[in-house]
């Protein structure tokens, strides 16, 4: 049963809970990009496809109205076979925005022609406004080395025709096995060049993680560095046995890599020295190429890559775990645009810089992908992280927009107001994705930066969907909270489910955060690959909506103020129910973080025969502070008075650390699986 969080009696529209109506545009005229949404409203249900049976379609169904084409909301791609569709797709362009001339445009990137280039979308088109625009900013121990869109253009040419050699398919997968150094960005336009699909391994994993994604993507090629290379020796018979070759880059060195075997390659580029010279080919420790990137070709540009269509997968990337395995579709530039505009506000005259790593979806998406629509240089920090690190960058680069996981402004915090105020900031504009920031956070920041660092909300599935966005059309009004993550971002519509799939149309009453597939034209997410079951589970109708329409079930809860901003309460699986409430564990972590005396909080429930579930917390202790009876008894009180009287933890348990995935969310599961089986030491 849902209850309320905060009783109101104030009035609510179910009207404000959605985002603005977007429409795929027929490009022949703007003028219809402020039409009345009445077309789109008018959207026939029986356009409506059920879910195929397999999550690697490639096709969906446009239906034609009033000069709009409709994309199938099941299948969120483009059914090129149309040929009235071809060269018009993906126009997802707000009515109700001002800037809907900038919008079109922007779209039109993503819409040339059949096959469209990610290699001149990406990279080769900003060459021609200024060739020494620089693309990577990358620093290391040694300093910092910068790096032109005309040079990754080039090198990414010559290692794409290098792939080609190895007699790769369309579509086929490439995995990634590098740190943020210029090689990662290298490889991925060499692949998207030639319609592969990258696949990125975060660097942190062991081999049995690695091998996991590169058989179960059937990954054909690895690339890899030096210092990776040495944890797929365990494995290495099993690729050979699989046929998998791999590339070794070789950094900074100018002979072949010393561990050789059968099979591998090494690519050594010294792209650590300032002025790089040439990138060679290895095979076996024999030079087999070797290509001058001082010399230009223009044969190469002819030689390119087939492009790539707007079904294709151009990414396949694994969630924290494993159970999600999600194809990223060439259509999700424009969502990633979207964003970069109206979520980041990434203005002309800015200096971004986003700390996520590429290996995960944050950073691959709005630290590579979302950077080089635009055509502004990456940040590479290829350093260990320290927070006196991350300030010297900020300062001496004079950012003005700054991206960050929780994970990272938390450190940054714990090192205190002393260090912070040593440098001097220009940041204007500051966003955290991932999970809420804890308010504290928040307002530390806001003291040293004079700018509340705004929380984002998505999911490797769609990217972000709802956002505090730094856009002045959009930005979060008329609310002092700092914990809201905001509203849905344009292209995509959100609301609140109960148990029973019924709209929940009350303020504060949590439910199970939904998107309505029907009116979320940018969403690009397909399914999960090769899992056409789990991809069916996450589809529901609703009751409240007779025309059957289809819901995503993003697997998360919130909730909802009056005035339409929400706030993520938890995981579906993570509402924690005691006494006939549903508790969100993220409000009485933050709540914990208040504290003077805890640094890190994770909140679970553990079965309690009375209650149902009770509320338990771990936690772990700040510097100066000591575990004991009456330490508990006053972090209960203390959440008791300050959160409220069904929320506080009944248990706490003292821990040296929480279990995070790689991404650095904490892992309730196994938090809850402690506290049920009563292991967790106090």
């Amino acid at each position: 049963m849902i209850k309320s969080i905060i009783p109101s009696t104030q009035n609510y529209s179910s009207s404000s809970l959605s985002s603005v109506a977007v429409a795929s545009l027929f490009s022949s005229s703007l003028a219809r990009a402020t039409q009345s949404s009445s077309s789109w409203n008018n959207y026939s249900s029986s356009s409506f496809l059920h879910l195929s049976s397999s999550s690697s379609s490639s096709s969906t169904t446009h239906t034609r109205k009033n000069n709009y084409f409709l994309v199938d909301p099941t299948r969120s791609s483009s059914n090129l076979n149309d040929l009235s569709c071809k060269k018009k797709f993906s126009y997802h362009i707000s009515k109700s925005f001002k800037s809907s001339a900038s919008l079109q445009q922007q779209q039109q990137q993503h819409s040339m022609e059949e096959y469209f280039h990610l290699g001149h979308i990406l990279c080769d088109q900003h060459i021609k406004a200024n060739e020494d625009s620089i693309a990577l900013n990358y620093f290391t121990e040694h300093g910092k080395f910068q790096y032109t869109y005309q040079q990754l253009s080039e090198w990414s040419m010559k290692f794409g025709e290098f792939l080609k050699s190895l007699k790769l398919k369309r579509q086929e997968r490439v995995a990634v096995f590098l740190p943020k150094c210029p090689e990662q960005m290298i490889a991925g336009l060499a692949i998207w060049r030639n319609a592969f699909t990258y696949v990125p391994l975060f660097t942190a994993f062991g081999p049995d993680a690695v091998k996991h994604r590169v058989f179960d993507s059937e990954a054909r090629i690895i690339i890899t560095d030096e210092n990776n290379v040495v944890k797929l020796e365990p494995i290495w018979n099993e690729l050979r046995e699989r046929g998998v070759k791999v590339i070794v880059a070789e950094r900074g060195v100018t002979e072949a890599h010393s561990f050789h075997h059968e099979g591998e390659y090494s690519l050594p580029t010294s792209l650590n020295r300032a002025n790089p010279e040439e990138i060679k080919f290895w095979k076996d420790g024999i030079l087999s190429s070797s290509f001058d990137i001082t010399r230009h070709d223009d044969s190469y540009r002819v030689k390119s890559g087939e492009g790539m269509r707007a079904e294709d997968i151009m990414v396949l990337l694994y969630t924290s775990g494993t159970t999600g395995k999600i194809p990223v579709t060439t259509k999700s530039l424009g969502a990633f645009e979207t964003y970069m505009k109206y979520g980041l506000h990434v203005e002309e005259d800015d200096v971004f810089l986003n700390l996520a790593d590429s290996g995960w979806a944050y950073g691959l998406y709005y630290n590579v992908l979302g950077v080089q629509l635009l055509g502004k240089p990456t940040y590479f920090v290829h350093r260990p992280f320290k927070p006196s690190t991350v300030y010297e960058i900020l300062q001496n680069e004079k950012i003005t927009n700054f991206a960050a996981a929780p994970t990272a402004y938390r450190a940054m915090k714990a090192e205190g107001l002393d260090l912070a105020r040593q440098y001097k900031f220009y940041i204007k504009k500051a966003s955290s994705a991932g999970e809420p920031l804890n308010p504290e956070v928040v307002r530390f920041f806001e003291e040293i930066w004079n700018t509340r660092i705004q929380s984002h909300y998505g999911q490797t599935e769609h990217g972000m969907l709802i956002n505090n966005h730094h856009h002045p059309e959009y930005a979060t009004k008329n609310i002092s909270e700092t914990t809201t993550i905001g509203t849905p971002m344009p292209g995509f519509t959100l609301t609140l489910l109960d148990d029973a799939f019924k709209e929940i149309t009350e303020p504060y009453v949590t439910g199970h955060l939904v998107i309505d597939i029907n009116n979320s034209p940018s969403r690009f997410f397909t399914g999960y690959w090769n899992q056409p079951e789990k991809t069916r589970e996450k589809m529901v109708q609703s009751p409240s909506y007779p025309d059957g329409r289809y819901f995503e079930m993003t697997g998360d809860t919130a909730y909802r103020d009056q005035n339409g901003h929400y706030f993520f309460s938890g995981r579906s699986d993570d509402i924690i129910t005691s006494c006939g409430y549903r508790i969100g564990p993220k409000e009485v972590e933050d709540c914990l973080i208040e504290h003077p005396g805890v640094r890190e909080s994770g909140v679970v429930g553990k079965q309690d025969e009375l209650r149902g579930e009770m509320v338990v917390a771990f936690v772990v202790l700040r510097p100066g502070f000591t575990p004991s009876k009456e330490l508990e008894a006053e972090l209960c009180e203390f959440v008791k008075k300050k959160l409220s009287a069904h929320q506080y933890p009944r248990e706490i348990y003292f821990e040296e650390q929480l279990p995070t995935t790689e991404a650095g969310k904490i892992r309730r599961n196994v938090l809850r699986e402690k506290a049920n089986q009563n292991v967790a030491k106090k």
